[in-house]
């Protein structure tokens, strides 16, 4: 599981396997993204996949994307 090291606000990780390669983050609790900035991202990032759990002012937002298939729970 990906921890953060004392005091750090995010950490990268970076994976390959199966013909893929994925990168996932983890932010500190006090991290929030703007709502309409990040799903912005989420609908337009140049990326075959993209999933998580973020804070977002409004509290938590779940994405689920895969190709143009897009999931959003609160």
């Amino acid at each position: 599981a990906l921890r953060l090291p004392e005091h750090a606000r995010w950490r990268r990780a970076l994976n390959e396997g199966q013909g893929f390669t994925s990168c996932g983050w983890i932010f500190d609790g006090d991290t929030r993204f703007d709502t309409v900035g990040f799903m912005e991202w989420v609908r337009l990032a140049p990326v075959e996949r993209a999933k998580g759990v973020v804070r977002i002012p409004e509290g938590t937002l779940l994405i689920n994307r895969q190709g143009q298939d897009l999931n959003i729970e609160t």
